[in-house]
């Protein structure tokens, strides 16, 4: 999935997804958006 899509779910859903924007990675239920990510 897109990044976009990933923050529209708003929250990791924690399927190692390629575009993951949430910090800690593949975390489920992660809310923090990586600032690193924001760059893309």
């Amino acid at each position: 999935m897109s990044r976009d899509q990933l923050l529209a779910q708003g929250q990791c859903c924690g399927n190692c997804c390629l575009n993951c924007p949430y910090n800690p990675k593949h975390t489920k239920g992660s809310i923090e958006i990586n600032k690193a990510s924001n760059s893309q």
